[in-house]
């Protein structure tokens, strides 16, 4: 589904509390990257979990079919 402007970087604000900073700047140094590529890695595990479980995938597309009605008609 990437398309011209999702696959356009882009720069995002993430508060954390103090705890979770700390475990991202300690996975950060231990694995010699930077948080924001630990970010975009557990980001990457994630959707790719969600994605593969089938119980969410009924989720979304349950959601597609109640929806449908709403959206108005493709060009």
């Amino acid at each position: 589904m990437p398309n011209d402007n999702t696959l356009r970087p882009r720069t995002v604000s993430v508060r954390l509390d103090g705890e979770s900073f700390d475990r991202l700047v300690t996975i950060a140094k231990v694995k010699g990257t930077t948080m924001g590529a630990v970010i975009r890695d557990s980001i990457d595990q994630h959707a790719k979990s969600l994605m593969s479980d089938p119980a969410w995938v009924e989720e979304v597309e349950d959601l597609q079919r109640r929806l449908a009605p709403l959206l108005p008609p493709k060009r």
